[in-house]
């Protein structure tokens, strides 16, 4: 099958015409923001998987915090019977959680989904080498697998976003170029502050840290450009990234791990080598000095956004479900 392709459903809702009546009891496993465990990335990306699932009729979807105490009692629970559970961790927490909730399913006889946040995954080990099925972000993560036995049950699930569509017009100049800093340790950013020198005089780099999920939307409405120099090490596919594109911002980038699966140079955003300082001052000088190139990167962000959209990806992943659920091999390989 051709990677990334939606696969053919059933019926126009995208709920497979062999789903059961009743709808699947599946229970995700992930990271819930709270007052000891702020949210961060993980768990802004987890809550949107979750909200997704949740308007998908053909699923009955509970969360539980990947942290609780309760989490394999609540798969053993009789009265709590599930058809498949969903565990959603950073490869550094697979370790942690992973175990107890891979004994819990095997006892409960059901089957594991192990999603796997960012693209610093070397091996697969622990729970996710035994589960039904692992989702990864990025396709080089896929495709590192692909000569290993594990191979067979390894799916691509990207990053998604549903922001609304932007209400106000695009700008039609880039002047206001933002630094989104959600884990407030961010890698790059002394070299975006020093390339933002070299700016026309008019235009001017910000760069803030996010506290919620409202001040990211607000902060991308609010600028015309997002500058995001990422050197981490377990950088996958930013779901800031995503944001932005789906709000119509290009991107100005480093050419990291994963990250040009996202950004395309000269398509939606431009690409500079890492810690390179002068060829991000050299791209973000030429978005603003050129309005053509803007204007085109604009158009070109606002497709890709749109290509990560939940409805796009969520009938691919209800599907594994009901196959999983139902004892059947997943219908698509990465």
């Amino acid at each position: 099958m051709e990677r990334n392709a939606p696969f053919p459903m059933d019926r126009p809702d995208g709920i497979p015409a062999t789903a059961p009546r009743n709808p699947r009891r599946v229970l995700l496993v992930g990271p819930l923001g709270s007052e000891r465990r702020p949210a961060n990335e993980a768990a802004h990306t987890f809550s949107a998987l979750a909200d997704a699932l949740e308007r998908e009729p053909s699923l009955d979807v509970d969360r539980s915090d990947v942290s609780a105490e309760d989490v394999a009692d609540r798969i053993l629970a009789p009265d709590s019977r599930f058809d498949a559970v969903m565990l959603n961790v950073s490869p550094a927490d697979l370790r942690c959680a992973g175990d107890a909730v891979r004994a819990a399913c095997r006892s409960a006889q059901t089957p594991l989904i192990v999603r796997v946040f960012g693209g610093g995954l070397e091996r697969l080990e622990g729970s996710a080498s035994t589960a039904e099925c692992v989702l990864l972000e990025t396709r080089a993560l896929c495709e590192h697998f692909e000569e290993t036995e594990h191979a067979g049950r390894i799916r691509q699930w990207p990053t998604t976003r549903d922001l609304p569509a932007r209400q106000q017009p695009l700008p039609s100049r880039a002047r206001r170029f933002v630094v989104v800093d959600r884990s407030g340790e961010q890698d790059g950013i002394r070299d975006a502050i020093e390339a933002a020198g070299r700016l026309p005089a008019d235009a001017k780099l910000t760069v803030v840290k996010a506290e919620s999920e409202d001040d990211v939307r607000r902060l991308l409405a609010e600028h015309d450009v997002l500058v995001f120099p990422a050197c981490e090490a377990g950088a996958g596919m930013p779901g800031t990234v995503v944001e932005a594109m789906q709000t119509g911002l290009p991107v100005v980038a480093t050419r990291w791990r994963a990250i040009p699966e996202l950004v395309e140079d000269g398509e939606n955003g431009l690409l500079a080598a890492p810690h390179n300082v002068d060829g991000l001052a050299a791209a973000m000088r030429r978005i603003a000095e050129s309005d053509d190139l803007f204007r085109r990167l604009q158009a070109g962000a606002q497709r890709t956004g749109e290509r990560f959209r939940a409805r796009h990806w969520r009938p691919r992943l209800v599907r594994w479900i009901h196959d999983l659920a139902s004892g059947k091999p997943s219908s698509a390989t990465c």
